[in-house]
């Protein structure tokens, strides 16, 4: 048996990316756990604005024709602290979504090519 034949070659190959599959399937599933820890810790896209130096606000993510809308909070340290926090889960959340979309896309890159690969065999 060659090793050089390339029907082995072809083999070892198609092992290779078998595993490499599971390994992006598992961190897919895990990218996707991440997601739902995040939304369900709570998501908020905004930033505060404190008026006075003590009344703060949140101010909303604007949406197209619409004007950006503004929530009173208060003064309180436990809830302006839940909102920071809600507030940097958001960016961690758009992180973790650009992760998986990325993985998404070379996945479907490699589906792409391995079927071309096949229908030209």
């Amino acid at each position: 048996m060659n090793k050089n034949n390339p029907a082995n070659q072809l083999i070892k190959e198609i092992a290779s990316i078998s595993k490499d599959a599971q390994k992006s399937l598992a961190l897919r599933n895990s990218l996707e756990e991440k997601l739902k820890k995040l939304q369900k810790l709570g998501v908020v896209y905004g930033s505060l604005y404190k008026r006075e130096e003590k009344y703060v606000y949140l101010l909303h993510r604007s949406k197209v024709g619409e004007k950006r809308r503004r929530e009173y909070l208060g003064v309180d340290e436990k809830v302006i602290a839940h909102y920071e926090a809600c507030i940097e889960r958001s960016k961690e959340y758009d992180d973790v979504q650009k992760s998986l979309n990325l993985l998404d896309s070379r996945l479907q890159s490699a589906l792409h090519y391995l079927k071309l690969a096949r229908f030209t065999a």
